[in-house]
């Protein structure tokens, strides 16, 4: 089995994940005061005064983290969840506890001594408070491997499966934070210990259907979770599978609008693939066999092998003729003329309008239901059709086969004929 590891997509932190700030600003709230004086009242005021004070704080902390933490926030906010106070203003400790922890390294470490705190409100009944946790733990343990460790052996995973059990699953807003923490708590490094093992294989079911979700960042969070989680071995590979992981991932990595969501989507089919029993069902999807081709060609140099192993497994093999990649430049658009039609890049040869300049078009991907008109390539096979991204690609290429086999076909005719090359 080849040894694949996780995309990130945080530039400058490799192994790390981007990870939203959590957002307490209301309209009509008053301007905070100096940060310094919100500090001393979270570490010295009655209950009320903490609560107005952190929800102050959690206002500034998308602008001003850095501040936040040099004021010392991050122990005031552990010594209020230590002593406890009312619910909203845990919630919004925690939440600012969360933002806080990914300022930096040094803020990571020091929120992560909350973490039996935390995890104490993952617990909770109160969803909100709940919710509030779960998406603390999440970036907390973006502190590293121990964090990472200790919060699974602290019961972390089962603590936000209970949650979903328990109505978590029910809002958008929560499954957001419950999907954002089962990301980051299932991130192995080197071998995986029995009881890790047993979380991801306890975390599969859930973590497929968040994939499921209206939420854009929850069905971010949850391929990512699907992609990490089978990476544990081929039992959590197998349970995920069997919860629906493959037409659930298919769907997005083909039909999402946001390039991130698709991005996960086909890196959880990549770790996926490389079971060559669950690359058997990839290939009996509808779009699978296409996604895979694509695959071959456009990942990289894992995904490709990975992609290449699995279309063997077919019983014709690989096609003759495969989805080709894009071309590597960028089309160039133009503008749109009043009333004109969308054109593709097959409608621009031919010959000259004596008549006049030719009206202007703008081009626009081929895939259905796609509007994108910027970052179009060209499909490397006929130059015919141009797409924004490799899932659109994919998702046309049943339709384009047939036209792009013929494209190619003629090309090859007016390359003999001439006696020159072949475009």
């Amino acid at each position: 089995m080849l040894s694949l590891q996780l995309i990130c997509l945080v530039v400058g932190l490799p192994g790390r994940l981007a990870l939203p700030h959590f957002s307490m600003q209301r309209p009509g709230m008053a301007t905070p005061e100096p940060i310094p004086t919100l500090v001393r009242r979270l570490q010295g005021g009655g209950r009320a005064v903490q609560a107005a004070a952190v929800e102050q704080l959690a206002q500034l902390s998308a602008a001003h983290g850095q501040a936040l933490v040099e004021a010392g926030a991050i122990p005031a906010l552990v010594r209020l969840l230590r002593k406890g106070s009312r619910a909203e203003a845990e919630q919004a400790a925690l939440i600012l506890l969360g933002n806080l922890a990914l300022v930096g390294a040094s803020a990571a470490q020091a929120a992560a001594a909350a973490l039996p705190l935390v995890l104490a409100r993952l617990r909770s009944s109160n969803l909100g408070l709940a919710s509030a946790a779960a998406g603390a733990v999440g970036n907390i343990v973006t502190a590293g491997v121990e964090a990472q460790q200790a919060a699974r052996a602290a019961g972390a995973v089962a603590a936000v499966l209970q949650a979903l059990r328990h109505g978590g699953a029910a809002s958008t807003d929560l499954q957001e934070n419950f999907s954002l923490a089962l990301k980051n708590l299932l991130i192995f490094d080197g071998a995986v210990q029995p009881a890790e093992l047993s979380s991801a294989v306890a975390a599969a079911p859930a973590a497929v259907a968040l994939l499921r979700s209206s939420n854009v960042a929850t069905q971010h969070h949850a391929a990512y979770a699907v992609a990490n989680l089978v990476l544990a071995g081929t039992e959590a590979q197998a349970v995920a599978a069997a919860a629906g992981a493959i037409p659930a991932l298919l769907y997005l990595a083909d039909q999402s609008r946001d390039q991130l969501v698709r991005r996960a989507a086909s890196t959880a089919l990549g770790h996926l693939a490389d079971n060559k029993q669950i690359a058997a069902s990839i290939l009996a999807e509808p779009g699978g066999k296409a996604f895979l081709e694509v695959l071959q060609i456009m990942g990289d140099a894992l995904m490709k092998a990975v992609a290449t192993s699995a279309l063997a497994l077919a019983e014709a093999g690989p096609p003759a003729a495969s989805v080709t990649p894009v071309d590597e430049q960028p089309a160039q658009s133009s503008q749109a003329a009043s009333g004109s039609t969308f054109v593709h890049a097959s409608t621009q040869a031919g010959t000259a309008d004596t008549a006049g300049p030719p009206p202007r078009r703008t081009r626009i991907c081929a895939a259905p239901g796609c509007s994108t008109t910027s970052g179009l390539r060209s499909c490397r096979g006929c130059r015919g059709l141009r797409y924004c991204s490799a899932a659109c690609q994919v998702a046309h290429w049943p339709e384009h086969r047939p036209e792009c086999l013929r494209l190619r076909a003629e090309a090859a005719a007016r390359g003999q004929a001439s006696g020159g090359a072949v475009p």
